[in-house]
């Protein structure tokens, strides 16, 4: 792996309850992490659950937000916005899950009006885009991913993309138990690099944060983050238990 920072950030979609949140922190703030600067951490909950899990958090766990409305003090029954999720010490979110973008019909255009608002207030989008398995099959991964981030990111400056965190989720690949091979995701996050250099700079395309999300578990983690390109992992279903959030924390 390069010399960046590594990030394993875990997306607990709309699982565990209340008493599930304790007893997650309960284990992992005893956990005798190995103190590593260059390792960054923290899972998802659901909305509910953020000021909890902000409140129980004994270590530099970071809390991150599923989704976030852009707009502030409008009408937008159901949502939250950015202010609401700063105020509660919430400053990373998940911007364009292909969960976001299927069953909610989510947008391009959406989804570049919540990273700008997101970057522009000084809080980290982690921003998804990844093929589906037609797409995959069909050799269009590329295709996809250049007019995902051309339009994800239209209009938004080198000063702001700095903050962005990008998480490569080939769709095939969540949630099925089926997982991209190393270096498939490896070609797909190089070539991203390739793209984010064509609309920005060189420097932002080597030195942004690039995440693999899809199946992720302890037995593979450690092969997919020794790739080059690749900084971290967005996790599913394995960071639903502490014990093997830990062992991805943890990982080599």
């Amino acid at each position: 792996m390069n010399s960046m920072k590594r990030y394993i950030f875990g997306n607990w979609k709309t699982y565990k309850t209340t008493q599930e949140v304790k007893e997650f922190f309960s284990v992992l703030n005893q956990a005798k992490l190995t103190k590593n600067p260059d390792v960054v951490f923290g899972v998802a909950p659901v909305f509910v659950h953020l000021a909890l899990a902000n409140e129980l958090k004994r270590n530099e766990c970071l809390v991150l937000a599923q989704d976030a409305n852009y707009v502030m003090n409008k009408a937008n029954t159901g949502t939250v916005s950015y202010e609401q999720l700063k105020d509660i010490g919430v400053n990373h979110v998940i911007i364009g899950h292909s969960e976001r973008r299927k069953l909610f019909h989510e947008s391009d255009e959406l989804i570049n009006q919540k990273v700008k608002t997101l970057l522009e207030n000084r809080m980290r989008p982690i921003l998804c885009i990844g093929e589906t398995l037609e797409e995959y099959e069909a050799n269009k991964t590329k295709a996809v991913l250049k007019d995902q981030l051309e339009k994800d990111l239209k209009g938004i400056g080198s000063s702001l993309l700095k903050d962005l965190i990008i998480a490569y989720e080939p769709v095939w690949a969540i949630g099925t138990g089926k997982t991209a091979s190393s270096q498939t995701a490896q070609d797909a996050i190089a070539y991203i690099r390739t793209v984010l250099g064509s609309l920005s700079s060189k420097t932002i395309a080597n030195e942004l944060p690039i995440l693999y999300g899809g199946s992720v578990t302890p037995d593979n983690v450690s092969e997919l983050l020794a790739q080059k390109d690749i900084n971290g992992a967005l996790v599913g279903g394995a960071s639903l238990d502490p014990h093997k959030f830990i062992q991805l924390i943890e990982a080599k």
